[in-house]
């Protein structure tokens, strides 16, 4: 049974479950993947693109789901909540917009996300050995709080821009966090394998 409000939930042929919720009002979409195995890790991604449903995701997805459960949600005003009128605006440094709704948009994606990790825990077959966030692009720009706040996460690989990411690890009190930059990622579907490693690494996979 789903704990994320007014969710509706649809199951593929493939093992794909597709889920749309409510959060602060606003409607969320969403993908998981979940993995066999009796624990695995749970990767939780925000693509280039911020679409659940985009290039990335759909290659993440493949991939990732060979060792762990993997799970994609639309960032706000992206993928099935793109704006034309307010999407290039919001996300762009030099508009007065941006900054004026930044600190809403980086609300919206928390509780977006925390609302994620509780449909994921009741929708998951088995319970994650850990978890872990990967944001690329503006899903790394706004899920920075989240990431430092949200004490389910274990490990977080932020790239907003090069030359740098940055690899967030909780440490084993909880309540820790140690930070270490890192060469850029790539952010095309080619570069997943390079992702993965770091992941896994971090994760102790």
């Amino acid at each position: 049974m789903s704990e994320a409000p007014g969710a509706s939930v649809r199951r593929s042929p493939d093992g794909e479950t597709c889920v749309s919720f409510l959060s602060r009002g606003d409607r969320v979409r969403g993908r998981a993947r979940a993995h066999a195995s009796a624990a695995p890790p749970l990767v939780l991604l925000a693509p280039p693109d911020g679409a659940a449903f985009g290039a990335y995701a759909d290659a993440a997805l493949a991939a990732w789901s060979a060792w762990s459960s993997v799970a994609a949600f639309d960032l706000p005003l992206c993928g099935s909540r793109r704006s034309d009128k307010l999407g290039g605006l919001a996300f762009d440094s030099d508009e007065t917009l941006a900054l004026a709704i930044r600190a809403d948009l980086e609300l919206q994606l928390e509780s977006d996300l925390a609302t994620a990790l509780d449909w994921l825990a009741a929708e998951l077959p088995a319970v994650p050995s850990r978890i872990a966030f990967v944001g690329l692009g503006r899903g790394a720009e706004l899920a920075r709080g989240f990431c430092e706040r949200e004490p389910r996460l274990d490990v977080a690989l932020l790239a907003v821009e090069p030359p740098h990411a940055l690899l967030l690890t909780r440490g084993p009190d909880g309540d820790r966090l140690f930070e270490r930059t890192l060469p850029s990622l790539d952010p095309r579907p080619g570069a997943l394998e390079a992702v993965a490693r770091l992941l896994r690494a971090a994760l102790g996979d």
